[in-house]
């Protein structure tokens, strides 16, 4: 039987073992690993009001997607929307003070996977080979 050594193939291999991981690792939480990276943006951006609409451009998801994620995540209680101060037909989402403490409790598991994903590079390769995800990530066009 032949391998496939295609690096899209490969990404897409690590991606899915990875999600698989982390969702099997979050699922106590009751968070998926899309909603962690939400929240992770989110935390990033803590006292600010985050419009819905980057939340799809820095996604590179639809509107119905962030939608769906922003509204499981404000059922549990971790965000907040509400009406643009800006622009009365956009919504905002910010996270509650819930939400910051569950992210913090989930962060550890994102970053132990982070850690397995790369504990095989040397420091060096770890480095070179983030470089090369940025680069390659930033050439193509979603």
């Amino acid at each position: 039987m032949e391998t496939n050594n295609d690096c899209g193939f490969l990404i897409k291999q690590i991606c899915d073992k990875l999600q698989a991981s982390v969702n099997r690792e979050l699922k106590e939480s009751g968070l998926t690993f899309s909603q962690v990276r939400y929240l992770d943006y989110l935390c990033t951006n803590h006292l600010r009001k985050v419009p819905m609409k980057e939340l799809e451009m820095v996604f590179n998801v639809s509107q119905p997607t962030v939608a769906g994620i922003v509204n499981r995540l404000e059922k549990k209680g971790l965000v907040k929307t509400q009406q643009s101060e800006e622009d009365s037909r956009a919504k905002t989402v910010q996270m509650t003070e819930q939400g910051y403490e569950e992210y913090i409790f989930v962060k550890s598991s994102r970053e132990r996977k982070e850690h397995e994903l790369t504990e095989v590079l040397s420091e060096s390769e770890r480095k070179e080979f983030q470089q090369m995800l940025i680069r390659i990530c930033g050439h193509l066009k979603g």
